[in-house]
C-alpha cells in the first residue's frame, strides 16, 4: 500500500513534463503514488495512450492518476495548493511538475519533520512570507484545504505560507533548505549556473551536484525510461540533449545520449522556443537531419547568430517597452490615476520585467553556445577516432577468424578419419564378441564334460570300495556266495588306493556290533 502521494498540476504548455515526472517517481519511491491534475484529460490520454500504458505494465493501475481540476481563474502553480487528492494516504509530496526525481523522498522528510518538530517539511523564502513550491506534509495537517482571508491565489508560495500558518503550525528556523530530489529541467533556468545579472544570482538546473549523477545513469539505462523516451514530447527530448551536455561538462567520463544530442543540434525552432519559455506543442517537428561534422557545425553557428539577433530585438523591444511604461505612466499622472490606466500601467510593467527575464535568459543561453559548440566538435573528433580503433579491430578480427576457420576445417577432417576409425574399432568389437560368445559355449561344454567325468568317478571310486569291502569280508567268503569275486579280485591287481579302502572297512566294521564268526584281521591279498 503506498504511503506517500506525489501530487502536483500541469497546465497544456507543461504537459511535456508529465510522463517523465511520473516515470522517475515511481521508479525510486516504491511506497508512493503519482496524481496529477491536467486542464484536458481526455486529450492527454488519447495522445499518450501507448506510453501510459508501458506505465502501468511496470507500476500497476493504481498507483497513476490522471484527473481533471477548477482550473477557472486559478493560476497554474496554485493548483496543485488548493485541489484535494482522490486518495489520501499517511503523507503527500506536493512539487513541480518539472523535476525529474533522482531519489526517496519520504524518509528524508520524515527525519527533517522529526528534529524540527513540525508536520511538514519546507522551507521559508528568505525576506518573504512564502514557502517553497516543494511541500511535503502529513495529510492529516494540510487537509481539508481551508482558505483564509486575504489570500491571493496568484502568488503560489505565499498562498501556501498563508494556508499552513492558518492552521496554527509554526515555520522551519532560518537556514532549512528544501531540497531538490533530481533535476529541475525548468524552462525558466538555465543548465548550468549563468553569470549572475545585477547582483542576482541566475538558477540552473542542479547538474553539478554529484549525489544525483549516478541515480540518473543508472535510471536512463532502465528498461522502462529507454521504452518510454521515444514518446516523450520532441521538446523534452531536446531538454535532455540540453542536460547530457551539461552533465558531460561537469563529468568528462560521462558519454551523452546520442539521439538527445543530435535532437539538439538540428533543432533550431525548438531551442528559440525553449528560450523564449515557450514549451507549447504549436511548433512542427523539423525534419531529421544527418550527422555531418560540418553540417552541425554550420547549424549550431547558424543557430549561435539567429540567437544573438534575438537577443538584440528583446534588448530593444525591452527598451520599446520601458519607453512605454514611462510614457504611460506620465499620462496616468495628468489623467489623475485612473482606474483604467493604472491597469494599463500595470501590465507594462508586468511585460516589461517578462522581457527583461527572457533577455537575461537568452544572454545566459548565449554565452553558453561557444563552449557547447567547441565541446561538440572534440566530441565528434574523439568520435572519429573511436571509429578508426574499431575499423583497426575489425581488420584483425577479420584476420582472427579466417585463421579460426581454417583451424575448423582441420578439425573437421580429424574428426572424420577418427569417426573411420571409430568404425574399424566397432567392427573389431564385433568380432571379439562373436569369439567370446564362441569361447563361452566351449567352455560351458567342457564344464559339462568335465563334470560328467567327475560323476563317473565317483561313481566308479563307490563301487571300488563295496568291492573291496564284500571281498574283504570273510563271512561272505566263508559262507561261497562271492567265491568268483574274490578269486577274480585276488588274481586281479591290488586297487589303486588299498589304504583308503581298507580304512573305510575298518571304519565300517567299527559302527557295526562285534560278530565272533568274524576274523580280527583283515588279509589285505
Amino acid at each position: 500500500m503506498s504511503r506517500t502521494t506525489f501530487f502536483t498540476a500541469a497546465d497544456t504548455r507543461y504537459e511535456i513534463f508529465v510522463l517523465p515526472y511520473i516515470v522517475s517517481a515511481l521508479y525510486h519511491n516504491s511506497d508512493a503514488r503519482v496524481e496529477v491534475c491536467l486542464q484536458d484529460v481526455g486529450a492527454f490520454r488519447s495522445s499518450n495512450e501507448r506510453a501510459l500504458g508501458i506505465l502501468r505494465e511496470h507500476f500497476g493501475e493504481d498507483r497513476i492518476l490522471l484527473r481533471g481540476a477548477r482550473w477557472a481563474g486559478i493560476p497554474p502553480n496554485s493548483v496543485r495548493f488548493l485541489e484535494t487528492p482522490r486518495e489520501i494516504t499517511e503523507f503527500t509530496y506536493i512539487g513541480d511538475i518539472d523535476i525529474l526525481i533522482l531519489e526517496a523522498v519520504t524518509d528524508i522528510h520524515i527525519d527533517r519533520m522529526a528534529r524540527h518538530g513540525l508536520p511538514y517539511s519546507n522551507e521559508v523564502r528568505k525576506g518573504r512570507l512564502a514557502l517553497s513550491g516543494l511541500h511535503f506534509t502529513r495529510s492529516d495537517a494540510y487537509y481539508p484545504v481551508r482558505l483564509p482571508d486575504g489570500a491571493d491565489p496568484r502568488r503560489d508560495e505565499e498562498l501556501l505560507y498563508a494556508l499552513v500558518t492558518a492552521r496554527g503550525w509554526g515555520t522551519p528556523p532560518p537556514g532549512v533548505l528544501r531540497g531538490v530530489h533530481g533535476y529541475h529541467m525548468s524552462p525558466r533556468r538555465a543548465p548550468l549556473p549563468a553569470p549572475s545579472v545585477r547582483g542576482k544570482r541566475a538558477l540552473d538546473w542542479g547538474l553539478s551536484k554529484p549525489k544525483h549523477f549516478n541515480a540518473y545513469r543508472e535510471f536512463m539505462r532502465s528498461p522502462v525510461w529507454l521504452q518510454l523516451v521515444p514518446y516523450f514530447d520532441r521538446q523534452y527530448r531536446l531538454l535532455l540533449g540540453l542536460m547530457d551536455l551539461g552533465l558531460a561538462h561537469h563529468r568528462p567520463e560521462y558519454g551523452p545520449n546520442r539521439d538527445h544530442v543530435e535532437s539538439l543540434l538540428t533543432n533550431v525552432d525548438l531551442i528559440q522556443g525553449i528560450v523564449q519559455n515557450d514549451v507549447s506543442r504549436r511548433q512542427p517537428p523539423p525534419a531529421p537531419r544527418t550527422d555531418d561534422a560540418d553540417h552541425l557545425t554550420h547549424e549550431l553557428k547558424a543557430m549561435l547568430g539567429e540567437l544573438r539577433k534575438r537577443a538584440s530585438d528583446m534588448g530593444d523591444a525591452l527598451v520599446a517597452e520601458r519607453e512605454r511604461a514611462a510614457v504611460a505612466e506620465q499620462l496616468a499622472v495628468v489623467t489623475e490615476r485612473s482606474a483604467a490606466h493604472q491597469a494599463e500601467l500595470a501590465a507594462l510593467r508586468a511585460r516589461a520585467s517578462v522581457l527583461e527575464r527572457e533577455n537575461e535568459a537568452l544572454l545566459g543561453a548565449v554565452h553558453g553556445l561557444p563552449s557547447m559548440l567547441g565541446k561538440a566538435q572534440t566530441q565528434l573528433a574523439e568520435a572519429r577516432a573511436r571509429l578508426s580503433v574499431v575499423a583497426n579491430s575489425r581488420k584483425s578480427l577479420r584476420g582472427e577468424l579466417q585463421k579460426r576457420g581454417r583451424l575448423l576445417a582441420r578439425i573437421r577432417s580429424d574428426l572424420q578419419a577418427a569417426r573411420k576409425r571409430a568404425a574399424d574399432l566397432r567392427r573389431s568389437i564385433q568380432t571379439l564378441e562373436r569369439d567370446r560368445r564362441t569361447l563361452r559355449a566351449e567352455s560351458a561344454r567342457t564344464r559339462t564334460v568335465l563334470e560328467r567325468n567327475r560323476r563317473l568317478e565317483r561313481l566308479l571310486d563307490h563301487l571300488n570300495e563295496g568291492l573291496v569291502a564284500v571281498a574283504a569280508s570273510r563271512r561272505w567268503r566263508w559262507g561261497g556266495a562271492l567265491t568268483w569275486p574274490h578269486r577274480l579280485l585276488s588274481r586281479a591287481k591290488p586297487p589303486a588306493a588299498p589304504d583308503a579302502m581298507l580304512r573305510l572297512v575298518s571304519e565300517h566294521r567299527q559302527q557295526r556290533s562285534p560278530d565272533p564268526d568274524e576274523s580280527p584281521s583283515v588279509d589285505p591279498t
